[in-house]
């Protein structure tokens, strides 16, 4: 329910809290993680390259492929499957209501939270998270992020994936700065400091 009533901005925090919840059920758990495996990746992927890019619209989600995913994805909130000429993204619909989940609001440290919150979880396996931090590269380029030790593109998205892949919990953020701090000790809710 968490991650079904959650928008994109809320998307980490709702992944955390999901898995959290589930924790003491690992039928269940495993259930959610196999659901959300079938669709997060692809997602993250599709907003990944339009975020890199600066663009503005999210776009059409990819089309769910398996069971699994096409019963998840129904039970998603309309926002966050909201194409360009829908109803729910339509001008009109964008200027009746806050601001929804375009590419303006899925800023550098949404995605290193949301990237922490789906390794953490269990849902990007390591080629994947490779591919994703890649495409975001000249996001985080165009924005200003860095690591203490690099500010070349292809050297923080490959540290980025590799620091995520062996140790999540110790990916820290500082937005003021724009660093990305690597093996950080001790563990918290979210990356961004």
């Amino acid at each position: 329910e968490l991650v079904r009533s959650s928008g994109l901005p809320q998307l980490p925090s709702a992944l955390r809290r999901t898995v959290a919840v589930l924790g003491s059920w690992p039928g269940a758990q495993r259930e959610l993680t196999m659901a959300l495996r079938a669709w997060v990746p692809g997602r993250l992927q599709h907003l990944a390259g339009r975020w890199a890019q600066g663009g503005s619209d999210p776009g059409s989600p990819p089309e769910p492929s398996s069971p699994t995913s096409r019963s998840f994805a129904s039970t998603l909130p309309a926002a966050v499957w909201a194409t360009p000429t829908s109803p729910t993204n339509s001008p009109a619909a964008r200027s009746s209501r806050s601001p929804g989940p375009g590419m303006a609001q899925l800023r550098a440290d949404w995605w290193l939270e949301v990237l922490t919150a789906a390794t953490r979880c269990g849902l990007l396996e390591r080629s994947r998270l490779v591919q994703l931090c890649d495409e975001l590269a000249p996001g985080f380029v165009r924005v200003g992020v860095r690591t203490q030790s690099s500010c070349d593109e292809v050297v923080v998205a490959r540290q980025l994936a590799s620091e995520l892949t062996e140790q999540p919990t110790g990916v820290r953020y500082a937005p003021n700065t724009q660093l990305i701090y690597f093996r950080w000790p001790g563990e918290a809710d979210t990356c961004v400091l």
